[in-house]
């Protein structure tokens, strides 16, 4: 399990960093845009611009977005849900080590 959690993990951090360095890409095409002199350039970069700006970089995987909201998400379900599994089976193993006879429970005596 703990495989599969680092695996997640990693992939989820491959998506945020992809992420970032989208929107770091935002911000480099603005500083060439202010600093290129070509008409034909400067148009170029404008429209590429306010497309990466109307588009939001997400990853997603079978309609599920793949972000640390997402990670944080699972890893909190599956904790929840190791905790009552847990108690469930400490509480089993109490009631299980209960050794009171009942009225039915005969003794013999010697």
């Amino acid at each position: 399990m703990i495989y599969y959690i680092l695996k997640l993990a990693l992939i989820v951090w491959a998506c945020e960093t992809c992420k970032n360095q989208a929107q770091e890409i935002r911000t480099t095409i603005h500083d060439v845009l202010n600093s290129t002199k070509d008409k034909h350039i400067k148009d170029e970069l404008r429209l590429f611009s306010l497309q990466l700006l109307h588009y939001k970089n997400i990853f997603s995987a079978k309609a599920l977005n793949v972000d640390a909201r997402f990670f944080a998400t699972i890893v909190g379900t599956i904790t929840t849900y190791m905790l009552i599994t847990l108690q469930f089976l400490i509480l089993s193993i109490s009631h299980s080590c209960d050794t009171k006879p009942n009225k039915y429970h005969m003794h013999i005596i010697s």
